[in-house]
């Protein structure tokens, strides 16, 4: 499926915001957690995209959901606030260029 007309690709989000943090969504979402998701790297001016995870079909785990980052201590800080309650883990993205 094309992407749409403007939107930033998946290899533009790894070159430019390699430290990513893979969370796991619940299988009824994030609901109003997102909100505070969104609020944390903001209030704190991490500059920061969102993409969607790998479709892991194991452990009952299906979607997981990437808050990627410019810097490894921001990764880090989002970790650490959102990481235990949904199960996060960090990666740094291949630099595809």
């Amino acid at each position: 499926m094309p992407r749409l007309k403007g939107a930033v690709s998946s290899k533009q989000i790894d070159h430019d915001f390699p430290y990513q943090v893979e969370l796991i969504v619940p299988p009824i979402g994030f609901g109003k957690a997102i909100d505070t998701m969104h609020a944390f790297p903001r209030e704190r001016a991490m500059p920061f995209m969102t993409r969607g995870g790998r479709d892991r079909r194991t452990e009952d785990i299906f979607h997981t959901a990437r808050y990627c980052f410019t810097t490894m201590e921001h990764a880090e800080a989002f970790l650490e606030r959102f990481g235990h309650a949904y199960s996060g883990e960090i990666f740094v993205a291949d630099k595809p260029w």
